[in-house]
């Protein structure tokens, strides 16, 4: 102890701390205006890194100049040399400005998202027709090339909502790529000549924020499909040495060789991104047309399946209604490209819910993402499989790649609340919501995870907040399952009357409309109608509902778990209780 205070008091008197410090702020000064500067002339990315290791190897030399000499008010002189302490002291100096350097290396560097050597962001399109209408296509053509290029391995694509969040923002490429950890970047604008498109394009490698490729394509609407084969060719080819004859075999497989189903396509996906029951309906019927237009077009079977899931949940469609159309069409997508990742996930996905067949569902899901391990539904529904047959933990694999794929996508940052809301981890539960409304505060999911979550830790005023706001941002649309959800915080606040009022209003409504019997359930368990409530639940697993399988898992019916008649449910479903739930795991 007394060597190390020797060491202080002479790194103190030679002011090797202070200069230490003064270097560090001026240092970190320099290397943030460096990366606010540089980019907007355009230079090379190596004259930051040359920045950074000139500061990181002056920082040494300035802690020997500090120890050699002093700045009087007589002028620079060397520090007097009469207290120099032993070799121990001298040497535990130079300890010291090595793990100083090491530090200002750890602190100076920018702290950057790794960027996947693979990974490519493309950018939504910029539309500059200035006609609005055509922003379907500008967001289409974005879209149509990420699926064409997501079919080549190794590249990973990263997901439309992640980079589409970022449109409109005029974001440098270094900070593009740091926001969505892509090495690659590809850039799209759309103009209009007469009746001519003009798509330009561009691939920039955003570690050297350089240029890789770029071009202009002067195209009639009927030749849009060429334009967007040469452009993934091009990603391809910036990304790796060369594109292998398979490669090229797998993007002309691609969608469709007809312009006209194309562009009823690309109109169906600009409606479905909307996620409002409407806007599903309206994509249903651009499908459609698409199909009459290209009858061999898998892609667009696979997304009526996909459109139509939704629907089921916006509008209450009870599942034996909708399920046959949705898999008469993905097992004509699948017949159609049995390499379809996308239509592989949604078999998975409609097996499970609307078919209560999990144990028949992991093949599908397993066989998406064998076809592409990035595959973004492929991980999520995976995700949602584990969440309720077990093992819990099973889930945090595919959450954390879906994470990697999608990092600012708001329904994939949901995902992650809802995962921790069955692990029944609710304060982390509640950090991941937050984080989502920070990506996007008016997602309707959102404020529904959260009225589960404090639901579950009884915090039921805040609850109702929550639901109260899922409802008004879901406008227009049936909000009939956020009813349900309404009247059963309105019981558990004592709010009787209003909460009976609610349970009128949906068995008035189950006389002329399906209602899920799990919304009776619920709320007759919020009531302490525990009897009433597991009737309800038998009732909805005699009728399927497809609602059921999610619920049980939760906190919600704890209060009816133990009982004899809510095991039997359980094993009837074929869930089981023990090894499901190990609370201490996270990501």
């Amino acid at each position: 102890m007394l060597g190390f205070a020797k060491v202080v008091a002479e790194l103190n008197r030679r002011k090797v701390v202070q200069v230490g410090l003064i270097y560090l702020a001026a240092a970190w000064l320099m290397v943030e205006v460096a990366s606010v500067i540089l980019p907007i002339f355009d230079v090379s990315a190596w004259v930051s890194r040359l920045i950074v290791l000139v500061l990181v190897l002056g920082f040494p030399v300035a802690l020997a100049l500090a120890w050699i000499f002093d700045i009087t008010s007589e002028g620079i002189r060397r520090t007097d040399p009469t207290s120099i302490p032993g070799k121990l002291t001298i040497v535990s100096a130079a300890l010291f400005m090595l793990v100083g350097t090491a530090g200002v290396y750890l602190y100076v560097v920018p702290d950057e998202t790794e960027l996947g050597h693979n990974v490519v962001a493309v950018m939504a399109c910029d539309n500059w027709t200035g006609d609005s209408g055509l922003e379907y296509l500008s967001d289409g053509l974005a879209e149509d090339i990420m699926n064409r290029v997501s079919r080549l391995r190794p590249i990973q694509v990263i997901a439309r909502g992640s980079t589409f969040s970022l449109k409109h923002q005029n974001l440098d490429i270094p900070t593009i790529a740091q926001k969505l950890g892509a090495a690659y970047v590809l850039t799209c604008s759309l103009r209009k000549f007469g009746e001519a498109l003009r798509i330009s394009a561009q691939l920039t490698d955003a570690k050297e924020n350089k240029t890789l490729w770029s071009n202009n394509f002067d195209r009639s609407p009927d030749r849009t499909i060429d334009v967007l084969n040469e452009i993934s060719v091009a990603v391809a080819e910036g990304m790796s040495e060369e594109v292998l004859g398979e490669d090229r075999a797998r993007l002309a497989r691609e969608g469709t060789a007809n312009p006209q189903a194309l562009d009823l396509y690309m109109r169906g996906r600009f409606h479905f991104n909307q996620m409002t029951a409407t806007s599903h309906r309206k994509a249903q019927d651009y499908y459609q047309q698409a199909l009459q237009q290209d009858s061999g077009y898998a892609r667009a079977y696979a997304a009526i399946a996909d459109s139509l899931s939704f629907s089921a949940q916006f509008e209450s469609i009870p599942k034996q209604v909708i399920r046959p159309e949705m898999m008469a069409a993905l097992e004509k997508a699948i017949e159609l490209d049995d390499g379809l990742a996308d239509a592989w996930a949604v078999l998975g996905l409609i097996r499970m819910e609307f078919y209560d067949d999990w144990a028949g569902s992991i093949e599908p899901l397993q066989r998406a993402y064998e076809i592409n391990p990035n595959n973004l539904e492929a991980n999520n529904y995976l995700r949602q499989y584990y969440a309720v047959v077990g093992p819990a933990e099973k889930q945090i694999q595919y959450a954390e790649t879906a994470i990697r794929i999608d990092p600012l996508g708001t329904f994939t940052s949901a995902q992650v609340m809802f995962m921790y809301e069955t692990l029944r981890q609710y304060d982390k539960a509640l950090e991941a919501s937050e984080a989502t409304l920070a990506l996007e505060p008016n997602f309707a999911l959102t404020f529904q995870g959260r009225t589960l979550i404090f639901d579950a830790l009884g915090r039921y005023q805040e609850a109702l907040q929550a639901i109260d706001k899922g409802i008004e941002l879901r406008g227009s649309d049936d909000v009939l399952d956020l009813q349900g959800f309404r009247a059963r915080v309105l019981a558990k606040l004592g709010r009787i009357d209003e909460a009976e009022a609610l349970l009128r209003e949906l068995q008035n409504r189950a006389k002329d409309d399906y209602v899920p019997p799990v919304f009776f359930a619920m709320i007759y368990e919020g009531l302490g109608r525990y009897d009433v409530t597991l009737d309800w639940l038998e009732k909805a697993y005699e009728e399927e509902d497809w609602i059921l399988h999610w619920v049980v898992r939760g906190a919600m019916f704890d209060s009816v778990r133990d009982t004899r008649r809510f095991k039997a449910i359980m094993q009837d479903l074929g869930l089981e209780e023990e090894g499901y739930l190990k609370t201490s795991l996270s990501l």
